[in-house]
């Protein structure tokens, strides 16, 4: 029989439903916690959101700028300067690091 630290694990399932409950009470997560510099320049050839959209001919200083771009333009853009087919590919596969990346410091693998 392998030997289990309880009180570690008890820590650990602690700071899982902390995480898990901090996630779902999150209406919605920051465009730039998502698309981070790291996520950016991993996938285009720029360095961080705002060199990302500023390439692309988007002015965006405001969440209301940010939300009234054109889908076509930005799907275009991203289809021609990323692996991704559009925004919203690109900003799901950001989210699922995203989420991993939270786990990850839990301990997840």
């Amino acid at each position: 029989m392998s030997n289990v630290d309880f009180k570690n694990f008890k820590d650990f399932t602690k700071a899982l439903e902390k995480e898990v409950t901090d996630l779902s009470k999150q209406d919605q997560v920051p465009v730039e916690d998502i698309l981070t510099a790291s996520f950016i320049s991993k996938n285009t050839p720029y360095t961080d959101l705002g060199e990302f959209l500023e390439a692309g001919g988007f002015s965006v200083s405001t969440q209301e700028e940010f939300e009234s771009i054109d889908d076509s333009e930005i799907n275009a853009f991203v289809s021609d300067k990323t692996r991704f087919s559009n925004f919203q590919e690109m900003v799901d596969t950001a989210g699922q690091e995203y989420v991993e990346n939270r786990f990850k410091k839990l301990g997840f693998k």
